[in-house]
């Protein structure tokens, strides 16, 4: 690899990252948490586009530097489903300025070719205040398939399942309000108020803001080892300890819950194996229940060593998209999924994160999440969840829109 871009350092005088405000028009990417780095983060600005894996495949081989953006669920395929929101299948960016916390102090990371004019200008947009307004669409979101719709799929993905063309295919439904008024920053301030997930993130590329609150690691690579944790299944919290407890306790010995992800961990495990060393790959843990606000899950963890000199282009197609939001066997329910799901998904159930100038990265699920297009004035989110041969069509609508409250709670703030 060839030597990296030196960004040079400022000190700045405040003790926590902005929340870039809607009067911010220049592309950015926020880190808020600690899941994603041990410092949260927050990328301004573009010296640079990479609109493709091969585009970042030369950058990091010709001079490597941090790339922040994410990848479409539909990246590399096309979509049929009519209602599509135009966001670009691939994008990393080279930012302009990188804020980083580290304790209560905040240091700025800033491109050579960006002098300190501009830079302090992205910085001060940044911390611009955000003017008072609501935040709450005046149009609730709707599903965008009927109940009896709905129903019909999950019949259909049974049958599939009948002929053993699939095991567990994931089936999502869409949410949408059109010709709607919100203020993004105050939408993504309530998601962090009420689910503070570790892989949240605050995106704006173009007229496009995704609020994310994602609980869910899709990928990350430290030196030359590879991990994954798949996450399938799902329990509510209870604001009762002991009621709580019980409800962690029956999700790990849920055999539903616990055949949806030992599926996928399987399949994560095939995809790994396409660009680790033979005998490398290993599930560390299986069905661990982790506890989130308002959730637990079961996430399983799986690693492997990477072959010597694999690209990031190679890694993305061995194992994107993620198994959790398709099914099994991958490219089977994939096909299945498209035919039965009415919208095309994008942003949704795919990945923002970063790379490092070292070639690790660090990429997310997109679930949780709600995208707002400023020129169209639509807001839409969507929900998944598995289908497998043990599911029940009325209870997997009920589920559907128990999760879609998550959206109108943030919208309320």
């Amino acid at each position: 690899m060839a030597q990296g871009v030196k960004r040079y350092l400022m000190v700045l005088p405040q003790e926590q990252l902005p929340i870039p405000p809607d009067s911010f028009t220049d592309t950015f990417l926020l880190l808020p948490n600690k899941g994603f780095c041990a410092d949260p983060v927050l990328a301004l600005g573009t010296v640079q586009h990479y609109l493709n894996a091969a585009e970042v495949d030369d950058k990091m081989e010709s001079s490597p530097d941090w790339l922040f953006g994410h990848i479409n669920y539909d990246y590399g395929r096309a979509s049929s489903n009519k209602v599509h929101f135009g966001i670009c299948p691939f994008h990393f960016f080279c930012p302009e300025v990188i804020l980083q916390k580290r304790d209560a102090k905040i240091t700025a990371l800033v491109h050579p070719l960006v002098n300190i004019g501009r830079a302090q200008m992205l910085i001060d947009m940044a911390y611009a205040p955000s003017p008072a307004q609501s935040h709450s669409p005046s149009r609730q979101l709707m599903p965008h398939i009927s109940r009896d719709s709905y129903l019909n799929h999950v019949e259909c993905l049974l049958e599939e399942i009948a002929y053993g063309n699939i095991y567990e295919a994931n089936f999502c439904q869409l949410f949408l309000a059109e010709d709607v008024a919100i203020a993004p920053s105050a939408v993504f301030k309530a998601m962090q108020r009420f689910t503070p997930n570790p892989f949240s993130a605050f995106y704006r590329l173009g007229p496009h803001s995704a609020m994310i609150a994602s609980p869910e690691q899709f990928l990350k690579r430290v030196e030359n080892k590879l991990f994954s944790y798949p996450m399938k299944g799902t329990a509510r919290r209870s604001n009762h300890p002991k009621v709580d407890n019980r409800l962690r306790n029956a999700l790990q010995e849920n055999p539903k819950e616990r055949a949806e992800n030992i599926m996928i961990t399987d399949l994560v495990r095939n995809d790994l194996s396409k660009v680790s060393v033979a005998g490398t790959v290993i599930v560390d843990e299986l069905c661990g229940v982790y506890t989130f606000p308002g959730v637990h899950q079961l996430i399983s963890c799986v690693r492997g060593e990477l072959k010597p000199d694999i690209k990031f282009s190679e890694i993305l197609h061995a194992t994107f998209p993620m198994g959790s939001m398709t099914g099994a066997p991958k490219v089977s329910a994939m096909k299945i999924i498209e035919r039965e799901e009415s919208f095309c998904r994008e942003l949704f159930s795919g990945s923002v994160g970063y790379i490092s100038p070292t070639g690790g990265f660090d990429l997310n699920v997109v679930i949780r999440s709600l995208f707002y297009n400023a020129d169209t004035k639509m807001l839409s989110g969507a929900t998944g969840g598995a289908i497998t041969s043990r599911s029940r069509p009325e209870s997997e609508y009920r589920e559907s829109l128990t999760k879609g409250g998550f959206f109108q709670r943030c919208l309320k703030g």
